[in-house]
């Protein structure tokens, strides 16, 4: 559920996003300073993505959390390359994003996992949450603190829906 359902700019209020603000290449662009070496850089990328979809429908938020999780899940399908990491046995290693890169996206993430519906996040829980809990093995610990934020919902989800799912013994 966005934050607000119009947008006010000056003394006009208006229901929607202008087309220049909420289009493609916008996201894109935030997308890439997510990854940005700069702290300061991702921070200011984060909170204009949140703000952006806080003003967005849901299909939008929706949306993008998704490619965040693409995003994550990417550097599994792939080879390591020049911005990706590889992590433990290495035979058959882990490949992460980048710090930088994992971390801004895990924190838009977290941002995103609050504002989407309890019944969403339940739905996709199994499909998502091992993505959160690979990145907790990431070598940066700042990715793994960002990290830990997610993957401490998708715990208390567990805790709180297993005893539903699961039959109590007879």
């Amino acid at each position: 559920m966005p934050l607000y359902t119009a947008c006010l700019f000056r003394f006009c209020r208006l229901p929607v996003l202008p087309g220049f603000i909420a289009n493609a290449n916008l996201q894109r662009a935030l997308f890439h300073l997510l990854a940005h070496e700069q702290l300061t850089v991702r921070e200011h990328a984060k909170m204009a993505m949140t703000g952006l979809l806080a003003r967005s429908p849901f299909s939008a938020i929706e949306k993008s959390f998704l490619t965040i999780i693409a995003k994550l899940d990417k550097s599994e399908k792939s080879h390591a390359g020049k911005d990706e990491l590889t992590w433990g046995n290495p035979s058959s290693p882990t490949i992460f994003l980048n710090a930088y890169e994992a971390e801004g996206l895990i924190s838009v993430c977290d941002i995103l996992v609050n504002e989407l519906p309890f019944s969403y996040i339940l739905a996709w829980w199994p499909a998502f949450s091992p993505t959160f809990e690979k990145y907790l093995a990431h070598p940066a610990s700042t990715v793994r603190q960002v990290c830990l934020l997610d993957s401490r919902l998708f715990w208390d989800l567990d805790a709180h829906i297993s005893p539903l799912l699961c039959p109590p013994p007879r």
